[in-house]
């Protein structure tokens, strides 16, 4: 199995797919799961993950001692955390996570001390020189004018966060950068909404400085759910003066109804309502045609009950449900497989080098899902096809 890390890209997934409540259930899962990934890889140099802790988890790193004990139990089992989730705070495991993901913005102080002690931990685990990413939520939940009120806050904490990584950059030589991530029904929902954010940004604060350690965490996934097209997103950072900090790999379950007959689409309105499971929030969209007006629905369940069976055949339907990656259709619906298709591309040509996450963190509520193997063999599916990809 050959690296592609050697390239120039580190590419691994995202593990809170199997997250843990507090750290020896973390480390407990990465044994059970990321580990097994690595030995069914069978490959030369540790498996890039990306960490996800807990608030809870990471309290318990609280110190020089803990956080470096643990970088070097991450070595010990081949693990090579060269990126963290930084965007849920509570457990993402609990029965009911939805909205709760959002919690605490970017305009409580838990969130700004939240992600500073992710940076003390990624700048012990990195080696020397390197560069790290924290990916983070998109300001709050809700739209832009909806959150006016707290984003004088917001931007203020961003920008003393900055200094706080530039900071620490100076005191270990690595240069930690967090990644704000578009997603549906936030205050950056798509790639336009970039550019306000930075300007503001870059007007209250130290241009240099937000520029290095402020960055955007692109999900593949959510911009399609968005119905962006795939490569557009990147000329809109690059007209805002933002880089481009992770690219999260990740497909959206798809269902376009002029490619159906009447009783194939029957069956897959059954299909699709599978997957309205109670846990996360999955934000649909639907796109009307032939006017092209997109409707926007905060959930799978209540875009459900708005269809009926006069819905127009021409109708597209994009659900932000994290899918696995290698799989171009689940049964009657379609996924957003070829939006990687033509990221992916468009990195090889550019020779774009940021870190690349694979993050579908639904597997556990995929109506098919029955045990731990299945979560080993399907992360280990995903590596290898878009190992596949890239090198094709």
């Amino acid at each position: 199995m050959s690296d592609r890390q050697s390239d120039g890209w580190l590419i691994g997934y995202c593990t809170n797919v199997h997250a843990g409540s507090h750290l020896q259930e973390t480390k407990d899962n990465l044994l059970r799961y990321a580990v097994n990934v690595y030995k069914q890889r069978q490959q030369s140099t540790p498996l890039p993950i990306g960490l996800w802790l807990s608030a809870q988890s990471l309290g318990e790193l609280n110190s020089e001692a803990a956080r470096a004990d643990f970088a070097q139990w991450l070595c010990s089992n081949e693990l090579n955390a060269y990126t963290i989730n930084g965007f849920p705070y509570f457990d993402f495991h609990e029965s009911v996570v939805k909205h709760r993901v959002y919690t605490p913005d970017w305009s409580c102080p838990e969130r700004a001390k939240f992600t500073r002690d992710l940076a003390d931990l990624l700048a012990t685990i990195l080696p020397p020189g390197a560069e790290g990413s924290i990916s983070t939520l998109p300001i709050a939940w809700g739209s832009l004018k909806d959150n006016q009120p707290k984003l004088h806050v917001a931007y203020e904490q961003l920008i003393d966060t900055s200094h706080y990584l530039a900071k620490l950059a100076e005191r270990t030589g690595r240069i930690i950068h967090i990644d704000l991530e578009p997603e549906p029904g936030c205050v950056l929902s798509q790639s336009s909404d970039v550019a306000n954010i930075f300007e503001q940004l870059y007007a209250r604060g130290d241009r240099d400085i937000i520029f290095r350690h402020i960055r955007v965490c692109h999900d593949i996934c959510h911009a399609a759910v968005m119905f962006e097209d795939p490569l557009q997103p990147f000329a809109q950072y690059a007209a805002a003066d933002a880089q481009v900090g992770k690219i999260q790999v990740s497909s959206a379950l798809a269902w376009r109804l002029d490619e159906l007959c009447p009783p194939d689409r029957l069956l897959a309105r059954q299909q699709l309502e599978l997957y309205a499971e109670p846990r996360y929030l999955h934000q649909t969209l639907i796109r009307r045609s032939p006017n092209g007006h997109v409707d926007f629905y905060e959930d799978l369940p209540d875009a459900l009950s708005q269809l009926n069976d006069d819905a127009s055949r021409h109708d597209e339907w994009r659900v932000h449900f994290h899918v696995p990656i290698h799989l171009k259709t689940i049964g009657g619906l379609g996924t957003t497989q070829d939006h990687i298709e033509s990221v992916t591309q468009m990195i090889k040509e550019c020779d774009l080098i940021c870190p690349i996450e694979i993050e579908t963190y639904a597997w556990n509520v995929l109506p098919d899902h029955q045990s731990d193997d299945d979560l080993i063999r399907g992360i280990t599916c995903e590596l290898n096809w878009f190992e596949d990809l890239i090198n094709a």
